[in-house]
């Protein structure tokens, strides 16, 4: 019990001191509000059927942000349209489509973004992959490289993908993100963010992680602040008297 009251602790912690010092790497990137956050949807089953991989147990919301609990197993990417297809991996995916926004065109994000970042935490080391797909033909894109290593410390990290620093497995070229009808604008009906879980499993092999989706664009304030803590602590309190 200890070391589960210990986990949220550090987690409600790291959070608080993540979400107060977000970067700005990217120029002027999308950043996901809280209601595409909490909205993303476990798609890990389309990518895999079946095949001995890792599962999302459970999401849970959290103020501005979504946690993930999630069972990392090795399995064999059975995706055939997939470039990595037959790959062994522990590997979780979560999707938030767009495609019904704007009269059925889709989220326009651009001009005047270059990028769609998120800020993640983890408590197991993690690669983590922004895609995005792109209306109206649904053309996967990913970064390049296809992902950053997020550290297993509970920090919040940034990812993003780059509109003009992606590729596709469809042909299209030029290898960035561009709209097909030629406008400049690009609409987008669907994006998310596929994870790559610790190395070193073996097949059989289960451990248990999660994961923390934050919005960029919300801080909590310092008295929400205060009362999270006060809240861990109460259950740290509570969890000690009841093993007396």
């Amino acid at each position: 019990m200890r070391c589960k009251a210990h986990f949220w602790f550090a987690t409600v912690a790291s959070a608080i001191v993540s979400l107060s010092s977000a970067s700005t790497a990217i120029g002027r990137p999308f950043d996901p509000l809280t209601a595409d956050i909490q909205s993303l949807i476990d798609v890990t089953s389309s990518f895999h059927s079946g095949q001995q991989l890792s599962t999302i147990d459970a999401i849970r919301f959290a103020p501005a942000a979504i946690r993930l609990d999630v069972t990392w197993r090795v399995g064999q990417l059975d995706d055939a349209s997939s470039p990595f297809y037959g790959t062994t991996i522990p590997r979780v995916s979560l999707a938030k489509y767009v495609n019904n926004e704007d009269g059925g065109l889709g989220r326009l994000l651009f001009p005047g973004l270059d990028g769609i970042r998120w800020r993640i935490s983890t408590d197991h080391d993690s690669y983590v992959q922004p895609f995005v797909q792109t209306a109206p033909n649904w053309t996967f894109y990913e970064p390049i490289p296809i992902g950053n290593t997020i550290a297993g410390d509970l920090n919040g990290q940034w990812s993003a993908i780059l509109f003009d620093n992606a590729q596709n497995y469809s042909g299209i070229t030029p290898n960035t993100i561009v709209h097909p009808d030629g406008n400049g604008e690009i609409r987008v009906n669907a994006f998310g963010l596929q994870f790559g879980g610790p190395a070193g499993l073996v097949p059989g092999q289960e451990l248990q992680g999660h994961i923390m989706i934050f919005d960029w664009n919300v801080e909590p304030e310092p008295s929400t602040a205060i009362l999270m803590v006060m809240g861990v602590a109460g259950l740290l309190s509570q969890a000690r008297r009841s093993r007396l």
